[in-house]
């Protein structure tokens, strides 16, 4: 369901202009935006992953998405994705922050039950650096977001903001512009100093240090002006005051050329997991160390059928990077998934690259659930749209599909995935129509990322846990 916005101008009561938008109702979705100075109170999530699905009796939840922009010649237009998985209407306010001194738009948006909605923000607000608040009310949602343009790149915006955001990967190598996107969405301004890992050991400029991320809006660093021509990049964000959320978006002008868009992770883990199929192309694991002391951090890569690799041992110097070639060991055409595991925490990230298509970088899924979901099934009906499922536990796992479309929650299938082995769903062979949001059960823990390819580009990325065992 998609909603389409008109606006005008009304005088407020105490004399103020405000601005608000004529209802355009599509499909049912109805849409009222309105200026106001502040967003309304959010609570935080105070474990687990960055993006998790709230709990099923949660009365509100709060999304906030950091990269993107709904103004020409920004990094890309951005677009919204959100689908209810509860039986109940919802309703979101969503809060457009455009930073300085210009007011928040709001748009109250109408969440039917079981059903997808899309919200294109340039349609509530046209701003070159808009930080998005999606903050839902009486239903259990998921929100993600996509950016197009020079590419395309879609993943979840998070429900959490933090003092700490690490990335495992980037470069800023010749014909690439890597970008942090800081989103403060709270009254009072944060403070943020930054840091980089590369191959050479830390690096930390002078102008990454004490920068401002004004209260209510989003600043982009451009990280390719402060740590030049470094193939590998893996960034750190410390809040000295305050709290923002992090994601990063890398642009590349050469083959293959596109856009990535990845969501931080708020600390170092000591296990990591990355799901991924047979494309073809590229699939390179970075993993920077931000300890002080070497780690040891074990990559096993596991093979379609009841094959492993033997382990290869890398050693990752203190506050330093390093990167694995994973694809080079893997017989073409078959397909593969990655775990990481150390005694002492990491940081990791995959670069993934299709020749010709596109590449992205997907953030490290660093605990297991028996419960995912994804508010965007598929990005495009031209597309072949992917979800990959791995196992690593010690039992065989139950694994079922549901497709969440126009109020309807249908099962599309049902596999059985033996212990350290993968299963793909290939959602335009189920016949998963475009407009749908997806949910992934499982009688044992596991892993779950999505995947899309077509002429408009490549995207990765994790799916959206629960934050308990709540189904």
């Amino acid at each position: 369901m998609t909603a389409s916005v008109e606006t005008r101008s009304v005088p407020s009561r105490d004399g103020r202009w405000r601005i608000v938008a004529v209802v355009a109702i599509a499909l049912g979705v109805a849409l009222i935006v309105q200026v106001i100075t502040s967003p309304a109170a959010t609570s935080e999530v105070t474990s687990g992953a960055a993006a998790t699905i709230p709990p099923a009796d949660a009365v509100s939840s709060a999304w906030y998405c950091a990269a993107g922009s709904s103004a020409p010649g920004g990094l890309g237009d951005e677009v919204l994705f959100m689908t209810n998985l509860s039986e109940r209407d919802a309703m979101a306010e969503i809060s457009i922050m455009p930073g300085s001194a210009e007011p928040i738009v709001v748009a109250e948006v109408e969440l039917p039950s079981r059903a997808q909605t899309r919200i294109r923000v340039a349609d509530v607000l046209a701003t070159p650096d808009p930080g998005v608040l999606v903050e839902v009310f009486g239903g259990r949602v998921v929100v993600e977001h996509g950016l197009s343009g020079d590419g395309l790149a879609v993943g979840a915006c998070a429900t959490r903001a933090a003092t700490s955001w690490r990335f495992g990967a980037g470069t800023t190598d010749v014909d690439t512009q890597l970008w942090l996107a800081l989103f403060n969405p709270f009254g009072d301004d944060a403070i943020v100093d930054l840091s980089f890992l590369t191959d050479a050991g830390l690096e930390t400029p002078v102008a990454a240090r004490g920068l401002v991320v004004p209260r209510r809006s989003r600043v982009m660093i451009a990280v390719h002006d402060l740590v030049r021509r470094q193939p590998a990049v893996a960034t750190q964000v410390d809040v000295r005051s305050g709290r923002v959320v992090a994601e990063q978006v890398q642009k590349r002008a050469v083959a293959p050329a596109g856009l990535a868009l990845s969501l931080g992770v708020v600390e170092p883990t000591a296990r990591a997991f990355f799901p991924s199929v047979p494309f073809g192309g590229t699939n390179v694991v970075s993993i920077a160390n931000p300890g002080a002391a070497p780690v040891q951090v074990r990559v096993r890569t596991h093979l379609d059928g009841d094959a492993t690799l033997a382990p290869e041992i890398v050693v990752v110097p203190s506050r330093s990077a390093a990167s694995v070639d994973v694809a080079v060991r893997v017989p073409e055409g078959i397909g593969s998934w990655v775990e990481l595991d150390a005694r002492d925490r990491f940081v990791a990230e995959q670069a993934l690259a299709v020749d010709g298509t596109g590449f992205a970088y997907v953030a490290p899924i660093t605990a297991t659930a028996r419960l995912w979901a994804l508010a965007e099934a598929r990005t495009d009906a031209e597309t072949r749209d992917v979800v990959v499922v791995v196992n690593p536990s010690r039992r065989t796992a139950q694994v079922t599909l549901q497709v969440i479309n126009g109020g309807e929650r249908a099962t599309v299938e049902t596999v059985t995935i033996d212990p350290d082995q993968g299963a793909v769903f290939d959602l335009g062979d189920l016949g998963v129509a475009v407009g749908s949001g997806l949910v992934i059960r499982s009688s044992r823990p596991i892993a779950v990322a999505r995947e899309s390819i077509g002429t408009a580009g490549f995207t990765a990325t994790p799916a959206i846990p629960a934050s308990s065992e709540q189904s």
